[in-house]
């Protein structure tokens, strides 16, 4: 079966969000043995560390950003997710904040969509 890139940067991905091999491997229709195997390549290492990273101390930006990048476990784009990580990136004048209180009250955030 020929390799596909974006299966490979999508196993890497949940391996670098806390997927086991084996997971990682289901969810992109790959034995554990070719996750193994598609580790060895340091872009792919590269990915997964990263992505460790950003999951380990996510930031707003960042989670946009990866929404972006957003796929179905068949390696296609994921649309929704990536229209409105767009929306919020290119229009941050279109989100609001309220803060409903004092210290430890809820931040609430109001996302409207731009005229």
């Amino acid at each position: 079966m020929p390799t596909n890139p974006q299966l490979m940067r999508r196993a890497a991905e949940l391996i670098g969000k806390g997927a086991t091999h084996k997971e990682a491997g289901a969810a992109v229709g790959r034995s554990e043995r070719t996750i193994f195997k598609w580790l060895r390549d340091p872009t792919i290492r590269e990915v997964v560390e990263k992505t460790r990273a950003a999951t380990l101390d996510p930031t707003v930006e960042g989670v946009l950003r990866e929404m972006l990048g957003a796929t179905k476990r068949d390696g296609s784009p994921e649309q929704a997710r990536g229209t409105a990580a767009r929306v919020l990136l290119l229009h941050p004048e279109a989100n609001e904040t309220v803060d409903e209180g004092g210290p430890g009250a809820p931040i609430i955030h109001v996302y409207e969509p731009s005229p």
